[in-house]
């Protein structure tokens, strides 16, 4: 198994024995030891990257199909435009977090991707006559998942925007329902 093979997130680590190293078993076990560590920081990148994108998929859907329902009314029946504005305010709470979350997870697969290449060039230094099979760009997540980050933190950004002229305008252009028809939801003339 090439090093840009680990490096891809595919298979397993080399063991020891497959190693054409020199005799020295310290620097064997420090060339596994590192190999180990840079597989397991790829599976971690690549698990967080596809829980960010099934969170991510998951939260956008609710917040445009809330957008839809809220922003859409039949014939005679209005939005109690108090109850709007909390739902609004709501989604405009768990959008902040959701991009706090994101910029957490940005900064993490930065420092990630930095130390990946701080083991790939270790373990390049430990063995010089593979470096020309080595390829640490193919390994690397943070050029997908970084601009991924970005532009989820701005879609998030965009949500906040549109609820919260949701409910600006709920405020100043919608008109309440009457208690006495909360039961029927049909609107009664003030």
């Amino acid at each position: 198994m090439a090093i840009s093979d680990i490096l891809a997130c595919q298979g397993t680590p080399m063991t020891v024995a497959s190693q054409k190293t020199d005799e020295n078993p310290s620097r064997s076990l420090d060339l596994t030891d590192l190999r180990a560590q840079l597989e397991q920081q790829c599976d971690s990148s690549k698990l967080l990257a596809t829980l960010w994108v099934s969170w991510f998929t998951f939260f956008l859907t609710v917040n445009y199909v809330a957008i839809g329902w809220f922003t859409t009314t039949t014939e005679g029946n209005t939005i109690d435009k108090q109850a709007l504005f909390i739902v609004a305010g709501n989604f405009i709470v768990q959008l902040a977090l959701g991009i706090a979350a994101t910029m957490i997870l940005h900064r993490w697969t930065i420092d990630a991707d930095k130390n990946m290449k701080r083991v790939s060039a270790k373990i390049r230094e430990l063995t010089p006559r593979e470096s020309h099979a080595f390829s640490f760009e193919k390994g690397r997540l943070a050029g997908f998942i970084t601009p991924a980050l970005l532009i989820g933190a701005c879609a998030m950004g965009v949500l906040v925007i549109a609820w919260c002229f949701i409910a600006v305008h709920a405020q100043t252009h919608t008109a309440t329902v009457a208690p006495a028809s909360r039961q029927t939801g049909k609107a009664v003339p003030k």
